[in-house]
């Protein structure tokens, strides 16, 4: 087993394309097939099945790919380390996030990072969707946290869907069910969040024909969370946005929303050492599940 037979695999998950995991590994489409062939005769075992024109794992690979990951993981920690033999100074990558995802990184992400020894700083700058795009296409950060790719030439990687939830006060009548629809929140006094979901949330009350009452458009998510306390009115909000509270329920939406979460790089940058760390780190997280353990569901 070799680390390029780990790579090839991952990339074509991460791809759902030979071709494209050639392209990025130069490797021809039939090396690709070879290198995974090779992988599957060496651990006796299936790790890819192509059903539909579409390429998944097998359950033996779903059952090796987070290992796998984490080797690959650890061999750039290793190339990291031999560099910085020779460069004592730290190397700084830049990450453009929004406010959601800033609390994830805190505390996760950094953390891990500090406690694997990784001679990389991350600085993080907060901003809207649209403000982490424009930085990341002018190269004041080296990477985002995204919800929707930039296009060619910009590299786009999904780390996870972040489920939309109900937040209703726990004195509001509707925490009493398990689950919340479209027509029951029209019933309430609704309180939008202008961060960047509102598309999505307007989008789904359009499809169903249904008009809430919105009260107030926030962009700040602890102040939309306050009212929502104090029964003012209900809202929707990521996952990612949601934090523990003994004042508020947090209820499934049916039918459900969710949001992409991704990473998108600069063509640029993509290829510094530290950044793609700083990436393999993510994914190691998301398979962790890191992401979503932080707030249960009530």
């Amino acid at each position: 087993m070799t680390f390029l037979q780990l790579k090839v695999l991952v990339k074509v998950i991460e791809t759902g394309s030979f071709t494209k995991t050639g392209q990025l590994l130069n490797l021809s489409q039939s090396g690709v097939s070879h290198t995974i062939a090779a992988l599957e005769r060496e651990l006796g075992k299936k790790l890819l099945i192509r059903d539909n024109g579409k390429i998944r794992l097998t359950e033996t690979g779903e059952s090796l790919i987070g290992n796998m990951k984490e080797i690959l993981y650890q061999e750039a920690l290793l190339l990291q380390k031999i560099e910085d033999q020779a460069q004592s100074e730290k190397k700084l990558v830049k990450m453009g996030t929004f406010p959601s995802a800033t609390y994830w990184l805190a505390k996760c992400i950094l953390p891990d990072l500090k406690k694997r020894s990784l001679n990389v700083e991350v600085s993080l700058m907060e901003g809207t969707y649209v403000e982490i795009e424009e930085w990341i296409k002018q190269e004041k950060v080296d990477l985002g946290i995204t919800t929707a790719p930039l296009g060619k030439p910009y590299e786009f990687q999904h780390l996870f869907h972040d489920p939309l939830l109900v937040a209703v006060s726990e004195h509001n009548p509707l925490a009493n069910k398990e689950s919340l629809t479209l027509e029951e929140l029209a019933s309430q006094p609704f309180i939008m969040p202008i961060a960047g979901c509102q598309v999505l949330i307007r989008q789904a009350f359009k499809e169903a024909e249904i008009t809430p009452a919105i009260i107030m458009e926030l962009r700040e998510t602890q102040s939309i969370l306050q009212l929502v306390e104090e029964n003012i009115g209900v809202t929707i909000l990521p996952k990612l946005a949601l934090r523990e509270s003994g004042r508020y329920q947090v209820r499934h939406l049916v039918p459900g929303l969710q949001r992409e979460i991704g990473i998108a790089v600069s063509p640029s940058k993509k290829r510094k050492q530290e950044v793609q760390a700083i990436v393999d780190l993510l994914h190691i997280h998301v398979h962790q599940g890191t992401a979503h353990t932080m707030v249960p569901l009530t």
